[in-house]
């Protein structure tokens, strides 16, 4: 076994280094999380459209299934963020993931409606283009340096993106 004093940081500048990294690796997380669940609520669209079906059953399914993934990113970004669930900047982390997920777009969806379909579908696929060209990451990374614990509130309620609001 290893001795205690070979996993003691020397530095602050190390430490923070290495929290840094792991934020980074959080947002990344993040990110490919929210992506896979607009993935995922794609796949389920275009079945139900093959199908022209969307029944209870088929809802209650997928929407577990995205909330689950939704919440996954969410807490990927939260702790990417440093911010905890009763924290200030917690409900714009929120909402900023409510936007980027599709989630709010698929419970609008209550039986199947051609058109209705249609719009949601063209929806859900502009978010997952938008992830695909870097625009998530570029949402997340501007909610990440928000919650920087250097930069006044005032100035860092202004860096959210406009999901945030």
């Amino acid at each position: 076994m290893e001795a205690r004093d070979d996993y003691i940081l020397t530095s602050s500048d190390e430490a923070f280094a290495l929290g840094e990294e792991g934020r980074q690796l959080a947002l990344s997380l993040s990110a490919a999380a929210y992506e896979k669940t607009l993935k995922s609520i794609l796949f389920a669209l275009k079945e139900a459209r093959d199908e022209r079906s969307w029944n209870d059953y088929e809802q209650n399914g997928v929407r577990d299934f995205s909330n689950a993934l939704q919440g996954t990113a969410t807490g990927m970004l939260r702790q990417a963020c440093c911010a905890d669930s009763d924290d200030a900047f917690s409900m714009n982390i929120y909402r900023v993931g409510q936007a980027v997920s599709g989630v709010a777009r698929l419970r609008s969806l209550t039986y199947f409606e051609q058109t209705q379909f249609d719009r949601a579908t063209r929806d859900i696929l502009a978010l997952f283009r938008e992830a695909q060209s870097g625009g998530l990451a570029e949402k997340l990374r501007a909610t990440y340096a928000a919650t920087d614990p250097t930069i006044p509130r005032e100035y860092a309620n202004s860096l959210f993106p406009a999901e945030a609001a």
